[in-house]
């Protein structure tokens, strides 16, 4: 989740999804659950859902990195990444926009990293 809103009300939290299509089993997806609104929107599945997924490939825990400064929405800011493609056997790390799950960068990294490592993000200052 957004670790501005630890300790408060909150309507996003970004997970990785096994069985994302319900038919095999290495089907992942990196979801933005919504638990405040079940209405489908736009860009939205019909339980109110937003997924980044490609087919063989598989995701690390997404880390939330906020929009700096303050007023900004729940969700604007950065999720990073590792993501594993099982067939060619390349590690990327990818950068989506929270809000949207659209891909921002893909950068292919020069080893393979395993797919479970859990990420961490620790700011500057």
């Amino acid at each position: 989740m957004n670790p501005l809103h630890y300790g408060k009300a909150y309507c996003y939290y970004w997970a990785v999804e096994m069985f994302h299509n319900g038919a095999e089993f290495g089907s992942y997806a990196v979801v933005k659950h919504n638990l405040c609104n079940s209405s489908e929107s736009a860009g939205e599945a019909a339980d109110g859902n937003t997924y980044w997924s490609t087919p063989n490939h598989y995701q690390s825990e997404a880390r939330f990195v906020p929009t700096e400064g303050s007023g900004h929405a729940e969700d604007s800011g950065t999720l990073i990444f590792i993501d594993f493609d099982g067939l060619s056997g390349t590690s990327f790390l990818v950068t989506v926009d929270a809000s949207t799950m659209k891909t921002v960068t893909t950068t292919a990294l020069p080893q393979p990293v395993p797919f479970m490592l859990h990420g961490e993000f620790h700011p500057a200052h």
